[in-house]
């Protein structure tokens, strides 16, 4: 009976890239890709549909990817979706709780007084643009522009200080021990607690975070296998995966940033674009703190309304990349459910660089695989 069992019974990755034999009973010859499979890749392998599966076969088969890649990007992909699911379930301290609602309020009043303004350059605009209209001679419609330009500047001015006077500095800072307190405060920490668990001890790159293994997520996406294909195996894997062995560590202090001097000129109205999406983005990092995750407090919806209000200038603005849709989110280990909470995927994102930063959206440049 177990002799029949065993010549029956076949394995996922076994037959995944191999045609059926006659027999039941007949070996099964398993593909180079089949073979490579093992560990964390062959579980997340398995949990792909067939389409998925025949994706990644064909990339072999025609040369574009080998399957070393296809192991290692498979690999990376779990890695990455153990680390959204620990970012969304990891309880926040209270220290960052507290110090996630001041941000929040901070960023605010940035995004308030950013909307404000851009209401007022929006309101000359549609003033000059009807001078334009007006046909005016050449000489009088430059000379009304510029005395519409200088208007709008000093009522600009006027706003700014009004506001300030209101509402306070857009300049304050949440500080700790002389360093100042960003979305990198709580990331850092649980970054940290990542690096020194033991998950992913069994592999032959065992690092939560791999180089390699990113790299090869890259070469999966630029093949053609894109999230759709992989994200509810990923999501699958993520859920068995036991993270109570993870440290729960001091929070390492901040490295000195350097800053990055551009030589290129922002085109008109990005530095305004910026300034709220900056604001947005911590407004979003604060909510993350504090571990807010009703739908008023939503950080997907306070990102959605700066970009209804942003001016941008290139592409967008270049430091926020398209956020991911993430699932299930457990706030300070209360059980609840957020759809589509992309903020967890940028954040999980920084956890690499142990900072809250962009990628870059060039075409080629995969932006969208966290799940």
């Amino acid at each position: 009976m177990g002799t029949a069992a065993a010549g029956k019974s076949k394995s996922l990755v076994a037959t995944a890239f191999s045609a059926p034999s006659a027999e039941a009973g007949d070996s099964v010859e398993v593909s180079p890709l089949g073979k490579a499979l093992t560990g964390v890749a062959a579980k997340v392998f398995e949990k792909l549909d067939g389409k998925a599966r025949g994706m990644l076969e064909d990339a072999v088969k025609t040369g574009s990817l080998t399957a070393d890649d296809v192991v290692k990007g498979l690999r990376g992909i779990a890695k990455e979706a153990v680390q959204a699911r620990y970012l969304s379930e990891a309880p926040r301290t209270q220290e960052e709780m507290e110090y996630g609602e001041k941000m929040r309020s901070i960023s605010e009043r940035k995004l308030k007084f950013s909307a404000e303004q851009t209401d007022i350059r929006n309101s000359f605009s549609k003033q000059m643009e009807q001078v334009e209209a007006e046909n005016y001679e050449d000489g009088f419609s430059i000379s009304k522009k510029v005395g519409l330009a200088k208007e709008m500047s000093s009522k600009l001015e006027d706003h700014k200080k009004n506001f300030i006077e209101t509402y306070g500095s857009l300049d304050e800072k949440v500080m700790k021990d002389g360093e100042e307190i960003d979305g990198n405060f709580m990331a850092r920490r649980l970054s940290n607690n990542l690096k020194h668990s033991d998950i992913f001890s069994g592999e032959e790159d065992s690092a939560v975070f791999s180089k390699a293994d990113s790299q090869a997520v890259e070469k999966l996406f630029n093949a053609g296998f894109r999230p759709a294909a992989y994200r509810n195996a990923a999501k699958a894997f993520a859920d068995e995966t036991d993270l109570d062995g993870i440290p729960d560590l001091e929070r390492p202090k901040a490295e000195p940033r350097q800053k990055q001097v551009s030589t290129e000129t922002p085109p008109p109205g990005y530095s305004e674009g910026k300034a709220q999406m900056d604001a947005a983005w911590q407004t979003a990092v604060g909510m993350m703190m504090q571990g807010k995750n009703a739908a008023e407090n939503d950080p997907m919806v306070a990102l959605l309304k700066a970009n209804a209000n942003a001016t941008f200038g290139r592409q967008g603005y270049p430091a926020l990349q398209p956020l991911p849709a993430t699932s299930q989110t457990a706030m300070g280990g209360a059980a609840a459910t957020t759809d589509n909470n992309a903020v967890l995927g940028a954040l999980t994102q920084s956890l690499k660089e142990g900072a809250i930063s962009g990628t870059s959206t060039a075409r080629g440049v995969r932006n969208d695989t966290q799940v």
